[in-house]
């Protein structure tokens, strides 16, 4: 587990909130946010939202995602 500080109040007093045995979820004791250990990289964080968004994970946001461009003239809903 690396000396990562709280990002809203700088505190490394903390506990473990939930272990996914890579990365931890940890809880500030003094302001109580929760925060990954260590953090996801860019790489990481981009494959996850990608996989959200457009993948199978959560199907409804990926329909959402997909018809925010769509042209809803022709949807029969709308008309």
């Amino acid at each position: 587990m690396s000396e990562l500080r709280c990002v809203v109040c700088g505190s490394t007093r903390r506990l473990v909130y939930h272990d996914q045995g890579y990365r931890r979820l940890m809880r500030c004791r003094d302001c109580r946010i929760v925060f990954a250990d260590p953090p996801p990289t860019r790489d990481e964080k981009h494959a996850i939202e990608h996989e959200a968004y457009e993948g199978d994970i959560l199907p409804e946001v990926a329909d959402f995602f997909r018809n925010c461009n769509r042209d809803f003239r022709d949807d029969p809903v709308v008309q």
